[in-house]
């Protein structure tokens, strides 16, 4: 994907880019999102959750709050290996997407019938993890 914060711009990687078939998004300056601040309680610390996704990375403000709206960054959370052995009660805390070194776990609530459902993905070789 790219991203343009001019219209004249998207609309040149669009002609140009159409055969690839390669998503352009024009970022107009939302100003209405506000990034919400980091609240990691005692109970989440305990489990070894550390942070949000969103607040791991540095990029220009169009590119965040791009990924923020596209892919809900600032719901997700970055937790320890301890925080792997015990997800499910990360989950019981309102963690609704996690990442550990281990594992991306990510939970559902049923429209229907209110049952909570998780699938958890291996992660292959994270440096983001690495210290």
């Amino acid at each position: 994907s790219f991203i343009t914060q001019d219209p004249y711009d998207r609309d040149l990687l669009v002609k140009n880019l159409k055969p690839f078939d390669i998503p352009i998004l024009n970022y107009t300056g939302n100003r209405q999102m506000q990034n919400k601040p980091l609240v990691v309680s005692d109970m989440m610390h305990n489990l070894g959750i550390t942070s949000r996704l969103d607040e791991v990375f540095k990029a220009p403000s169009a590119v965040k709050e791009v990924l923020i709206s596209q892919a809900a960054l600032d719901h997700s959370f970055i937790g320890s290996e301890e925080t792997n052995r015990r997800a499910d009660d990360a989950n019981k805390l309102g963690v609704m997407d996690l990442w550990t070194p281990e594992n991306h776990y990510r939970w559902s609530i049923s429209r229907y019938g209110g049952h909570v459902s998780a699938s958890v993905n291996p992660v292959q070789g994270s440096r983001l993890f690495a210290s």
